[in-house]
């Protein structure tokens, strides 16, 4: 009879670790989204002397973007992209442009998306002085957010830009727009939207830069939580009981 009573209590004291190792599967969870969008178009094209003979606009487009997932469960996406559309204004030279960064994750996770692009534009005529109008327009979003309560979850997007005209004559103008959202310092949801006009006249000889960056930053936690589950009543009482059987089984 003891040791059925012995082997009963294994029995139920196994079934409550059991319990207790499954209740270790609750966790803390953070999540991340990221949006960028920015978009510069030539407005405005003019020649003092009528032709834009000498007038050249090039451009150079970067676009990068990774994820790092650093333990299970995790996951993370990031894109990066950079459009251009030439001779918007139909005069032969010219483009305009647009920008989109993306990232999101869960979990252990970062993930990071940069769009650039860098408009290069230069007067090697002789006697003509050109103006130039473009429109820079930008959206932003970035949401930190729980799916449970997390250690922590970031998020970050931004847009910035640099015009500048005359090189060697410091004529420069810039301008930054930021947003971030933070799961547990708040707040968890920022948005932004803004515009800029840019003006720029180049002389004979005149260079100018038009240099746009676009970027977006996640980051969220992924926590296990060894949770204290009390054992049900009914398997505590039964402990009780075959233990109590026991002691009156043992007494003479």
């Amino acid at each position: 009879m003891d040791n059925i009573l012995k082997k009963l209590q294994r029995v139920v004291l196994a079934g409550l670790l059991s319990i207790g190792i499954f209740a270790t599967s609750a966790a803390n969870a953070g999540m991340f989204t990221t949006s960028g969008f920015a978009e510069l178009l030539l407005i405005d094209v003019t020649s003092s002397t009528g032709s834009l003979d000498g007038l050249s606009i090039d451009g150079l487009d970067f676009s990068d973007f990774g994820t790092d997932l650093f333990a299970p469960p995790a996951d993370a996406d990031a894109s990066a992209d950079v459009s251009v559309f030439a001779d918007p204004l139909g005069i032969g030279v010219g483009f305009n442009t647009t920008l989109e960064s993306l990232t999101s994750g869960s979990g252990n996770a970062f993930a990071f998306a940069d769009a650039t692009m860098l408009v290069e534009i230069s007067n090697s005529s002789v006697s003509s002085d050109f103006e130039l109008v473009y429109s820079l327009t930008w959206d932003l979003e970035a949401t930190a957010d729980l799916i449970s309560p997390a250690l922590d979850s970031d998020a970050f997007s931004e847009v910035f830009f640099d015009a500048t005209a005359e090189i060697f004559g410091g004529d420069s103008d810039s301008e930054a727009d930021f947003v971030s959202a933070d799961a547990l310092l708040g707040p968890p949801f920022d948005a932004a939207s803004g515009s800029a006009d840019i003006f720029l006249t180049l002389t004979p000889g005149d260079f100018a830069v038009i240099d746009i960056v676009l970027s977006g930053v996640g980051e969220s936690a992924f926590v296990p939580l060894p949770a204290q589950v009390p054992a049900p009543p009914a398997l505590m009482l039964l402990i009780f009981g075959l233990g109590f059987l026991g002691r009156r089984r043992r007494q003479p």
